[in-house]
């Protein structure tokens, strides 16, 4: 039986434990290459390169090396593209504040996600600047493999605002994003859960 409507996607997210925010999404700039490596594949690959424009075609590889080091589980390269005081919010759950907590938010985010075979597709939606200040908009449509029918598919909406910073860096200082699927009282991203 397909699992297509909301209704099969909530009861999918309670009984493997998962539910999605904002790792899903943020800060997901560009779509990455059809042929990504598969969440269980690990190749070495460098960190994700600083971000020192902020035009489409620099936010576009941007992405794709922010999806390679997801797929990677290099919760360090991921945390490495945030402010120092930066903010993750995502729905369902209070913020996550600075760059050791985020790095943690990735690294359960990334396992999370290589246990239940989660692929990504990241839609680059609406980017601006003004000055040294930017924002993003951008979607990504998760497919979790299901025992029958379907795989799941849910997608992620985030909007992530940027700051150019002494060094000539960007770097992200809020990274905010909701799913389609309401989240259970108690769930967190990727499956965490607050109760035991």
């Amino acid at each position: 039986m397909p699992h297509d409507n909301v209704s099969d996607r909530r009861g999918f997210l309670r009984r493997t434990g998962m539910a999605v925010g904002a790792a899903t999404a943020v800060p997901l700039l560009g779509a990455g290459p059809a042929s990504a490596s598969p969440l269980t594949a690990a190749k070495p690959r460098p960190v994700v390169h600083p971000l020192t424009r902020f035009d489409v075609d620099s936010t576009l590889r941007f992405g794709r090396e922010f999806e390679e080091a997801f797929y990677r589980g290099d919760h360090r390269a991921l945390a490495s593209v945030y402010a120092e005081g930066a903010r993750l919010i995502a729905q369902g759950t209070a913020p996550v504040v600075g760059r050791p907590a985020i790095a943690e938010f990735w690294k359960s985010a990334c396992a999370r996600a290589r246990k239940l075979g989660m692929r990504r597709t990241i839609l680059h939606d609406e980017q601006d600047t003004s000055g040294d200040l930017a924002y993003m908009r951008s979607r990504t449509i998760l497919k979790i493999p299901a025992k029958k029918g379907k795989p799941i598919t849910i997608t992620a909406r985030a909007v992530t605002t940027w700051r150019r910073e002494a060094d000539g860096v960007w770097r992200m200082t809020v990274d905010l994003s909701n799913t389609d699927v309401s989240l259970e009282s108690g769930e967190l991203p990727y499956g965490t859960s607050l109760k035991h």
